[in-house]
């Protein structure tokens, strides 16, 4: 029952993106999508830490991973970044891990709001005009969470999930996903 009202919810979520962005005119539903999944894993996944449930944890991570499946398969069609392509095959191996080891979900869980919390408002960034002011608020907006989330708390939370979890090559994995998150705050710095 909570999988079906929680499907009902991304959909009027993503209806709502779609009429809002249609009255702008500017319409792309791939960004519109990938910006209601995101706020929808960020819901369900405050909501499975708030409330320590399993079974909406492992649907979250089911979720996450399709989601990461769409974006590799764009990536690739959109000729785009390839180095996320790496990224969401790392994330991959991390769920299935996860999933597969029934890892504690509590780190898990503030790892994957960490790492997503930004992503919304990076995609954000291809809905604004570049000369608007919501667009100089969005790049600070990403630039604060970012700064925050992936460069300050990532490696701290890291480093607790490490000494929780006896996992191989979980350092190696986090090293290269925290120098991948390095190289995109340099971009960010840029924008």
């Amino acid at each position: 029952m909570n999988e079906r009202i929680s499907l009902i919810s991304l959909i009027s979520l993503i209806s709502f993106f779609h009429l809002i962005i249609k009255r702008i005119n500017f319409y792309n539903p791939n960004i519109i999508t990938c910006i209601c999944a995101q706020i929808y894993f960020l819901y369900n996944s405050l909501s499975s830490f708030l409330k320590n449930d399993k079974s909406l944890f492992i649907y979250n991570m089911d979720f996450l991973a399709s989601y990461f499946i769409y974006d590799i398969i764009y990536i690739i069609l959109n000729n785009k970044d390839h180095l996320f392509i790496i990224h969401h095959i790392i994330g991959l191996w991390c769920i299935k891990t996860v999933k597969d080891r029934n890892i504690d979900m509590y780190y898990s869980n503030i790892l994957c709001i960490i790492l997503e919390i930004v992503n919304p408002f990076l995609n954000m960034r291809y809905l604004l005009n570049k000369s608007s002011y919501f667009y100089r608020l969005n790049l600070k907006v990403i630039f604060i969470l970012y700064s925050i989330f992936r460069i300050i708390l990532f490696p701290y939370f890291s480093i607790k999930f490490i000494k929780n979890n006896n996992l191989p090559n979980i350092r190696t994995i986090f090293f290269l996903v925290y120098m991948m998150s390095l190289y995109w705050y340099r971009k960010i710095i840029r924008l």
